[in-house]
């Protein structure tokens, strides 16, 4: 009824709210990738702390085997951290000597024996492919840019069709 003017202005309400919605859905998924780099970056300061600690344990247990002692206490302290890291992202560990283990970090190098812990970059992580990183990386970097792209198209898709309705359509 493109005469009535009551059906024209409840069209153009249901398309402003519409749009809204739109706008409202894309504001909200730019939230949640925001969030998630922060979270991201929580992480890796995370994974850097355990990483040193892990240094100070790699060098205390081997100052404790060197001497003769049975260091039970930091072995354990030390498999708890790198259980923690490995909930993080995908972990391998190397014994070394002395009983202190080298641990690499999604293809980074976070600990070397007594004497490195690096302090790893989000650029560092070249092999994640597990655990709660690869969940935020995959969430930020792929899942909400298809779901804004998919969106878009649907926006974009209702433009277009409608455009064309309304040129062919008269009053």
């Amino acid at each position: 009824a493109p005469a009535n003017l009551a059906t024209r202005q409840a069209l153009v309400q249901a398309a402003s709210s519409l749009a809204e919605g739109f706008h409202t859905l894309d504001s909200q998924l730019d939230v949640i990738a925001t969030q998630s780099g922060a979270q991201l970056t929580l992480d890796l300061n995370e994974i850097n702390q355990i990483g040193s600690q892990i240094l100070d344990l790699n060098v205390r247990i081997a100052n404790s085997v060197a001497t003769g002692d049975a260091p039970n206490d930091m072995l354990d302290q030390r498999d708890v951290l790198v259980d923690r890291l490995a909930e993080l992202g995908n972990v391998s560990v190397t014994t070394g000597a002395l009983g202190a283990i080298d641990v690499n970090f999604a293809g980074a190098s976070l600990v070397t024996g007594t004497t490195t812990a690096a302090t790893l970059a989000e650029s560092d992580l070249t092999s994640l492919t597990s655990g709660k990183l690869a969940g935020l990386v995959q969430l930020r970097d792929t899942t909400i840019p298809a779901y804004r792209a998919t969106l878009d198209a649907i926006a974009s898709s209702l433009v277009t069709q409608t455009n064309a309705l309304h040129t062919a359509g008269f009053d």
